[in-house]
């Protein structure tokens, strides 16, 4: 029989134990976790169906990960936050400054609380992801601490998120002072079939006394058929007195058997209040079938770094606010064909719009949404375009000098 398994191990990390918790059962089949429990470091083996019931709680010590199994049927809660980096530590911790502590950054950055203190970087993989969150910056109190991580698979099996359902990887709470709020942790669920409409999160949390919001976490989904009406969120912390919230997370959805090798990007801030830290690249390279910008989160492609829209890919985006794609000096983001549309994401092109595989680009679209090419470091990679096309909502905008030509304009 297939067999489920949960890998649980212990690293920098103060989680969240609930009230009257004890060690949950560790095998057997078809079972039914009916009250409130925790998996110590370890791996634990399952036949059949690991159920968690409507209202109950089940704490990973940091990550759970999963072998093959018939069906994973989540109707309680598989509870990562908090579980992560503890306070001041970890890979994307910001630094405290007079003022207070910069948020911790993740899958987003984390937000700014003043001059004299830095929000944290980012970190870990879009796809899939794996890492825990880090800890906010400690200033005159203590940061709290970044989200754990949870990994659910059952490649061929069905997962199910039920209404009641919860798997999340929020950042902590707790933290004293002004102290940074914590990033969100990293869900991995890999499916033969996803169902449900439960909460998937992987939030950043809220910094305090004007600490820096945490940075979003990072969700991805892989599944054959996904039937399910559940929406992930990895927003960022929110902002208070004056500070930056976090930057968004990142979503990365896949469906393993379609034609499509790269699957899709996902990047929204639910269009909170004020403004964010960014989202800011941290693998060399990505390709991806679809780009979807969205609900004022801002993404950013470093110098020397690529992202793809792959051939016959799509840009997507809206909400209240347009989502920001930005191309720092030295970047390159490679539209899908020489032929192609920027479509409700803004776009700031300080770098290289081009086109992957030796093709340039030559004609460009944009439809509700702004292009702002700076001429002083960006480029076309042709030089320049045969016909420039702002179609409904389009604004086609040009800073620094140097010259720019296009043989044919439409408006």
């Amino acid at each position: 029989m297939p067999l489920l398994s949960f890998v649980v191990s212990l690293g920098l990390l103060f989680p969240y134990i609930p009230a009257n918790a004890t060690t949950c059962t560790t095998s057997g089949d078809n079972i039914t976790i009916a009250a409130n429990c925790i998996f110590d470091a370890g791996t634990y083996t399952f036949t059949g169906t690991l159920t968690i019931n409507s209202g109950v709680t089940v704490t990973a010590a940091s990550n759970v990960g999963a072998g093959q199994v018939i069906n994973i049927d989540v109707q309680g809660t598989i509870d990562a936050n908090g579980t992560g980096y503890s306070g001041g530590s970890g890979p994307g911790v910001g630094t405290g400054g007079s003022c207070s502590g910069g948020g911790a950054g993740h899958g987003g950055r984390g937000g700014e609380p003043c001059v004299s203190a830095v929000g944290g970087t980012t970190h870990g993989d879009v796809k899939p992801p794996a890492d825990r969150g880090s800890g906010g910056a400690n200033s005159s109190g203590t940061g709290a601490a970044g989200g754990g991580s949870v990994k659910l698979s059952a490649p061929t099996g069905t997962i199910t998120i039920g209404a009641s359902g919860i798997v999340r990887a929020n950042g902590g709470t707790g933290q004293v002072g002004a102290g940074g709020g914590g990033a969100g942790g990293s869900i991995w669920i890999d499916a033969g079939t996803f169902t449900g409409s439960g909460v998937v999160t992987a939030n950043g949390t809220t910094g305090v006394t004007s600490g820096g919001g945490g940075g979003g976490g990072r969700i991805a989904l892989y599944y054959d058929t996904d039937s399910s009406s559940v929406v992930p969120v990895a927003q960022g912390g929110s902002n208070t007195s004056g500070a930056l919230r976090g930057g968004a997370g990142t979503i990365f959805r896949d469906d393993k058997d379609d034609a499509l090798t790269n699957g899709n990007l996902i990047v929204d801030n639910n269009d909170q209040a004020g403004t964010a830290a960014d989202t800011l690249q941290f693998t060399s390279s990505l390709t991806f079938d679809s780009i979807d910008i969205r609900d004022a989160a801002r993404y950013v492609v470093p110098n020397t770094m690529t992202i793809t829209l792959a051939s016959g890919g799509t840009m997507s985006g809206g909400g209240t606010t347009n989502g920001l794609l930005t191309v720092n000096s030295g970047a390159t983001f490679n539209l899908p064909a020489s032929s192609s549309t920027v479509s409700h994401i803004n776009v700031t092109n300080n770098g290289s719009l081009a086109v992957s595989g030796g093709t340039n680009l030559t004609d460009l679209t944009v439809c509700g949404a702004t292009l702002v090419l700076n001429r002083t470091t960006g480029s076309f990679d042709s030089g320049n375009l045969t016909t420039l096309t702002a179609g409904s909502g389009g604004i086609f905008s040009i800073t620094g000098t140097s010259v720019f030509t296009v043989g044919t304009i439409t408006v």
